[in-house]
């Protein structure tokens, strides 16, 4: 007589189906974890620092150049009817971009500070080596960029646009329309203070004899 099968699949069986989804979903993403993707991360945002930082002091020393009609059109088509050294950034058309995208439309020489940040990512990836915790320096980035932007666009309200960014300009006339010029100013110095408190945890006791 036949042997009749066993239909009921004991606990470890699906224990073991449970586990089959991570167990693939981790071999997908395995390669993030691997030491030569992590290198290569490394070197190409280290680099890709060094690009924006060239391309950003280029535009500083050149912004109102030709280089800034040409990237707010938004041709690319540009690049195969035109002669490339007619870009004047010393990082050809992409950095002009790059530098009209971070300088002018969002946060003017603000943006320095993001590359503080990449290049942190790009040393810890290449070298396993920060200067500072990656969580300070993208919490003093993100504080610093905002705080700087608009009090660039308090101080260089009607000129300059290259200091403040869209941002900075934007956010404090929206700030002033709201609370109107010296309570933009305010809430500028809370914003800072608060800043100052959160970060450094400072005392506004006065100093005893």
């Amino acid at each position: 007589m036949a042997k009749k099968n066993n239909s009921f699949k004991s606990q470890n069986d699906f224990e073991r189906e449970e586990s089959q989804p991570a167990s693939v979903s981790k071999g997908k993403f395995s390669w993030l974890r691997d030491e030569r993707t992590r290198k290569i991360i490394g070197v190409f945002m280290i680099l890709f620092t060094l690009f924006l930082l060239l391309s950003f002091i280029s535009f500083l020393l050149n912004p109102f150049e030709t280089d800034q009609d040409i990237v707010q059109s938004g041709s690319w088509e540009w690049l195969s009817t035109n002669h490339p050294q007619a870009i004047s950034n010393l990082m050809g058309y992409i950095g002009a971009w790059f530098a009209h995208l971070f300088i002018h439309k969002w946060f003017g020489v603000s943006s320095f500070i993001i590359l503080l940040t990449l290049f942190t990512i790009g040393t810890k990836a290449l070298f396993n080596w920060q200067m500072y915790p990656m969580t300070k320096i993208l919490r003093h980035s993100f504080f610093l960029i905002i705080l700087f932007s608009l009090f660039f666009g308090l101080i260089f309200h009607s000129h300059h646009l290259f200091m403040r960014g869209s941002f900075g300009y934007h956010g404090f006339m929206w700030l002033q329309g709201l609370l109107g010029s010296i309570g933009a100013i305010l809430a500028l110095v809370l914003y800072a203070a608060s800043y100052l408190v959160i970060v450094y945890n400072i005392s506004f006791k006065p100093a005893k004899a």
